[in-house]
């Protein structure tokens, strides 16, 4: 597929002619039924808040992505978020939610653990305190411990030397360990290197006999994911449409590893909104 990038606007129109859009269609068309919907949450589905815990999900894009649901074979929330959390906040327990960058699936009451959390649990521990020793006293930062992942925030911090100095100190300790350490939107996370939404999309899509996967989000990891998705288009076991939120604080390189692209949280519920109306 030629990349075209479009910003949907109040008609979905995007930048230079209705084709576009007609041709995704005829896209999505040509595979039929077996197409799979994901999607990141915050900066997605969600605007991004000075903390996690104070992001929600609108009532209209749970009631799109309820429509998808009805309409395509799979609709599934992708999240750096434990699958619970990230439940809760979409509120719509018949969706599919893979929490923890995909180390956790959860559907409806039911979490399954992708990988044994034994094995890595005394690690993280120990990461996290001295994390918490090194960076004690440290104004507008703190830790989020999702279980599988380590998240050090610092968007309330003033000093742009404390975030670097948190930025080194993740690498230094997620090498040590043998983890990952990847930056965000003011965040650093230490993760089990298994922890990887492109794999977890995948393997899901595999899963489900999905032929066409269409991904949406607008972080790093997504931007992960989106190239994830292309070598597999590339070597013929899917195809894949990339949505990308383009944002002040997007990576330098979301755009050109993306399909599409749109600027808001609201573009992404119009395109969804757009989906259901050509399978009605």
């Amino acid at each position: 597929m030629i990349t075209i990038f479009f910003i949907l606007r109040d008609k979905l129109a995007d930048r230079l002619t209705q084709l576009n859009l007609k041709a995704l269609g005829a896209e999505l068309a040509d595979v039929g039924g077996d197409i799979g919907i994901f999607t990141d949450v915050d900066g997605t589905l969600s605007e991004i808040e000075d903390h996690p815990d104070l992001a929600t999900v609108s009532s209209e894009m749970t009631d799109a992505l309820t429509k998808l649901n009805h309409l395509y074979r799979l609709v599934v929330v992708v999240s750096g978020r434990r699958a619970r959390d990230v439940q809760k906040i979409v509120d719509e327990p018949d969706l599919l939610y893979l929490g923890n960058h995909g180390l956790e699936s959860r559907h409806k009451d039911k979490t399954i653990q992708r990988l044994d959390i034994k094995k890595i649990r005394g690690s993280l521990v120990a990461i996290k305190s001295e994390i918490e020793t090194e960076l004690a006293g440290d104004q507008g930062v703190f830790i989020e411990d999702k279980e599988f992942v380590l998240a050090v925030h610092y968007r309330r911090c003033p000093h742009e030397n404390v975030k670097k100095r948190i930025r080194a100190l993740a690498a230094k300790l997620a090498s040590e360990y043998g983890f990952l350490a990847q930056d965000g939107r003011q965040v650093t996370e230490i993760r089990p290197k298994s922890a990887d939404k492109g794999r977890a999309i995948l393997e899901l899509a595999r899963e489900y006999g999905i032929k066409l996967v269409i991904y949406a989000g607008d972080d790093a990891t997504d931007v992960d994911a989106f190239k994830a998705l292309k070598r597999a288009s590339a070597a013929g076991d899917l195809r894949s449409v990339c949505l990308a939120v383009v944002h002040e604080e997007s990576p330098a390189d979301i755009k050109e590893s993306a399909d599409y692209w749109v600027e808001s949280t609201d573009e992404v519920r119009r395109f969804f909104l757009w989906l259901a109306k050509i399978r009605q």
